[in-house]
């Protein structure tokens, strides 16, 4: 692959990722997980409140 369709591929792909996170942006509460490492369990949960502006 050349140099100028590899950077064409990374600055789409960059472009594409950036308006994804933006589109799906929103506020509640999104559950929880766990996560194992070794012996080690932790449990996490995502929880966005209302007041935070999601533009950022």
């Amino acid at each position: 692959m050349s140099f100028a369709s590899r950077f064409l591929f990374a600055v789409v792909f960059v472009g594409l990722a950036g308006t994804a996170n933006t589109a799906d942006s929103k506020a509640g509460d999104f559950g929880s997980g766990k996560l194992q490492v070794g012996d080690a369990s932790r449990e996490h949960r995502l929880l966005v409140p209302k007041t935070v502006d999601l533009l950022k």
